[in-house]
């Protein structure tokens, strides 16, 4: 599990516990997930659903995110 925090302009705009899985078969239809695209990078999305749509995420260098690993 993971923190996740989404700027825009130095704006957060998105804050949540994240689940790291293999498949979206990992998280509930909605729910978000952090995983390995096919181009073997850090994928962000929604299962079932767009992750920029439902939170109005675009793409630049005015974004920023940070991700922090929950010590269990």
């Amino acid at each position: 599990m993971f923190v996740l925090d989404l700027y825009h302009a130095d704006m957060l705009v998105y804050q949540n516990q994240v689940v790291y899985g293999k498949s979206f078969a990992d998280v509930r239809i909605g729910q978000p997930i952090l995983y390995i695209n096919s181009l073997y990078r850090l994928g962000l999305a929604i299962n079932q659903g767009s992750f920029a749509k439902a939170y109005n995420v675009g793409v630049g260098s005015s974004w920023t995110i940070e991700i922090k690993k929950i010590e269990s």
